[in-house]
């Protein structure tokens, strides 16, 4: 309840996947580059058999012009979200920081 009182967040779902229940998220992190459109569509699946866990995931995209960082908030089990882009990603890191206790598996789709 404190912590819900400072951050002025329902942090209901968090407590109920972090704390009290089981396992881990393991994401399945797939992207594809649309050079007409110049974006990037991520996609970003949970594969545990647990329910979804519903935390905001950072990702980093590096192109040769340098990095750029996103946030991805899940609303379930899947999410695909289009990001507009300068140049083409060389790569796609999920978590880069890795504040998240997960597994993580990617693939790209050029």
């Amino acid at each position: 309840a404190a912590l819900e009182k400072a951050s002025g967040s329902d942090l209901g779902a968090f407590f109920h996947s972090w704390i009290y229940g089981k396992g881990h998220p393991v994401y399945d992190l797939s992207w594809q580059w649309n050079s007409d459109r110049r974006s990037i569509k991520l996609h970003v699946k949970q594969l545990q058999t647990e329910p979804s866990f519903p935390n905001s995931i950072r990702v980093d995209v590096v192109t040769l012009k340098g990095t750029r960082g996103f946030v991805i908030k899940p609303t379930g089990k899947e999410t695909t979200q289009e990001l507009d882009l300068d140049s083409a990603p060389v790569t796609v890191q999920l978590d880069p920081d890795n504040t998240i206790l997960k597994e993580v598996k990617s693939k790209a789709s050029i």
